[in-house]
């Protein structure tokens, strides 16, 4: 869970509480594309376990290759086209050598574009 001080206090936002539009998108979260897939991608795989945390390519990979999700479908699209150093070059994602974690702005973002429900205040 990621808590964000908010105007109105403190907002608890688990990757459950943002639902991407048709399962795969986020328009306009980032003003590009290419990041809003790569922070697609670490949302689903974040989605299934539950728990922000730190995203591997080869974890975006198996999430594909399980084909139990809208990722597997939108992953054939010849447009897609992650751009995960964009998301750390925009301040949105941090590297920790071969693995990306979303930074508390791109979590609120994301929210803020494609809320799934109201998230626990404290």
């Amino acid at each position: 869970m990621v808590a964000l001080v908010l105007g109105g206090g403190v907002r608890v936002i688990a990757p459950s509480d943002i639902a991407p539009r048709g399962g795969i998108f986020l328009p306009g979260a980032f003003g590009k594309a290419e990041l809003e897939q790569a922070a697609l991608c670490v949302l689903l795989v974040c989605q299934k376990r539950g728990a922000w945390g730190l995203v591997a390519w080869s974890d975006v990979k198996a999430l594909i290759k399980a084909g139990d999700n809208p990722l597997a479908d939108f992953a054939r699209n010849p447009f897609f086209r992650p751009d995960f150093h964009g998301l750390e070059q925009k301040g949105l994602a941090r590297w920790d050598c071969d693995r990306l974690a979303l930074t508390e702005q791109a979590i609120a973002r994301m929210h803020e574009i494609a809320p799934a429900r109201e998230s626990t205040s404290l």
